[in-house]
Parts: structure tokens; C-alpha cells; sequence
């Protein structure tokens, strides 16, 4: 993670650039020949706040230069956007990131749930993707990101995450479910007689249509952290499906113990519904099995 202002401690900019690139050599050399690589280095901007523009376009040029991943966030919290305006006056987040080389094909974004006109479009341009944090965003962002509008309207490419410390579960089980509740959010609306008083009232909001725009389903949030993420990630091609000649990494769920049997000839259900009780209900004791690479 680079940044070179607003920090604890006082971090020079060549410093920070040379402790990356030292990173990133030492880490591919680790590697081998491994592919997909067990491990890969990521340039990790922490945020546009405490990163000077010197630094993000050296960051630039090492993920150019080791065509690596890059990760940040953007667009988080209304509060960001204002501090970030002030320091780059006249250019949103993703014009930030694309003046340095950071908005690249494999850059990931977190959040975005205050994307600015026209910064969806450069982020489907260049290739880039969004990580869906709905824990995270419940905490800080105070708004849910509008997935189905993002993929569907606007092209982008969008998985899910878990913000590691934004929320409280690291668990991706976890983050399906409230990505799906997340969702709920966005099709919240009173009746135009109640007596509270905000902009969820009114009658010209339509179910169906609020529905059809937001509404993710259980099987949808499975495919944002499995085949979705492989994607984002740029290794759609290796990973995230089954189909032969990926890499099996593979995690294999039980229903037991916290999927009750229905009646005493066990769980009465499709697959399906039951795929959705492990999902709703499942946690750490219904991973039966982790493979990586197959082992």
C-alpha cells in the first residue's frame, strides 16, 4: 500500500516507489513460472487523498512496466469526493486515475457508489472493474451501489469484495448475502401518506421497474464472487468456472451443520434451493473442503 501524504509518519515519494518495485521484483521471483501465479504483486494506491500525484504516476509507470494489477478506491464517501476535489481541482477520481496510467485493464476499484457523469464510461473504456463492498458501503458510503445499472446500462464489469476491515465479516458467504440485501435498499420506497418525511415518499416510484433495476437474487451474488471476480481480476481465461483446463481452485460447501434436514429422508429440495440455504445460513463450518491449483 503507497502514500506519501496525510500519513503517520513522514514517507518520501522515490522511497515509497522504490520499496514497491523492491515488492514486486521479490515477489515474482518467488513465483517462478507459476501460472496463474500463487501469489501477485498488486500496486495499491491506498486512496487519492493521501497520494500525491508524483506518486500515483510512478505507480503508473511500475503496473505499465510489470503489467500488473492495480487496486484502489474511489468514490466511497461524499466527504472523500469534496477532499479530493480540493486537491485535484477540476477532475473527478477516475480522470485522476487515468492522467497517471492507473486506470488500466486489471485495476480494480472499491466502491464507487458516487460515481460522477462520464466516469462509468471511463471506467468500461479502459477495461477496468468495480468491487462491490456492500458491508463497507452500509458503514461509510451511506449508499448502495446500483450493480444491475452498472452492468447492465452502463457495461462496466463488477465483482464482489469485502473491503477486508470495512465491515465486519471477511467472510465471502457473508458478503453474497448482503449484497443481495444491499440491493433490497435500492427499491426502498414509503407510501406518499406517511408521516415521516424524506425522499423515499411518493407514489411515482414504481415496484416493477425499481425491481427490475436493482433487484439481485442469491445465485446472482454467487457469480459475482466466483466467475464475476475471476474476471475483474483479468484471469477470467484461468480461474472462476469449472470448465477444463482452468486452475481448480475450488471451495466445496456441505449443507451440514447449519442446513437442517427437511423431514427424515434429509433436505426435500432442488439443488438450487438448496444452493440458496448454504448461501443465506452457510459460514465457516459448512466449508467442507479448500482446493488451490487443485490440492
Amino acid at each position: 500500500v503507497n502514500m506519501d501524504r496525510l500519513c503517520p509518519d513522514s514517507v518520501e515519494t522515490a522511497q515509497s516507489l522504490a520499496d514497491a518495485e523492491a515488492f514486486v521484483v521479490r515477489t515474482r521471483e518467488r513465483n517462478g513460472q507459476r501460472h496463474p501465479p500463487l501469489v501477485e504483486p498488486v500496486v495499491t494506491p491506498r486512496f487519492l487523498p493521501t497520494c500525491t500525484e508524483p506518486l500515483l504516476a510512478g505507480l503508473g509507470a511500475l503496473a505499465e512496466k510489470y503489467d500488473l494489477p492495480t487496486q484502489t478506491h474511489i468514490s466511497e464517501t461524499v466527504d472523500e469526493l469534496d477532499f479530493s476535489a480540493s486537491l485535484f481541482p477540476g477532475r473527478t477520481d477516475a480522470e485522476v486515475l487515468r492522467d497517471c496510467g492507473l486506470l488500466r485493464s486489471r485495476t480494480l476499484l472499491a466502491h464507487c457508489v458516487h460515481l460522477a457523469r462520464g466516469e462509468a464510461d471511463l471506467i468500461r473504456a479502459a477495461g477496468a472493474a468495480i468491487a462491490h463492498c456492500p458491508m463497507s458501503n452500509f458503514f461509510f458510503a451511506k449508499q448502495a451501489l446500483p450493480v444491475k445499472r452498472l452492468v447492465r446500462d452502463f457495461g462496466v464489469a463488477v465483482a464482489l469484495a469485502t473491503d477486508v476491515a470495512g465491515g465486519y465479516s471477511p467472510s465471502m458467504l457473508h458478503a453474497m448475502r448482503t449484497a443481495v440485501l444491499a440491493s433490497k435498499t435500492l427499491q426502498f420506497k414509503r407510501d406518499r401518506r406517511s408521516v415521516f418525511d424524506d425522499d423515499l415518499r411518493g407514489d411515482d416510484l414504481d415496484e416493477d421497474a425499481l425491481r427490475d433495476a436493482h433487484d439481485l437474487t442469491h445465485l446472482d451474488a454467487l457469480h459475482l464472487a466466483t466467475a464475476a471476480g475471476a474476471a475483474a481480476l483479468g484471469l477470467a481465461d484461468v480461474l472462476g468456472t469449472f470448465d477444463p483446463g482452468k486452475a481448480f481452485d475450488a471451495v466445496v460447501l456441505a449443507a451440514d451443520p447449519t442446513i437442517k434436514p427437511f423431514g427424515p429422508l434429509g433436505t426435500a429440495e432442488a439443488p438450487d434451493d438448496l444452493l440458496n440455504k448454504i448461501i443465506c445460513l452457510g459460514d465457516d463450518r459448512n466449508v467442507a473442503r479448500v482446493y488451490v491449483a487443485g490440492a
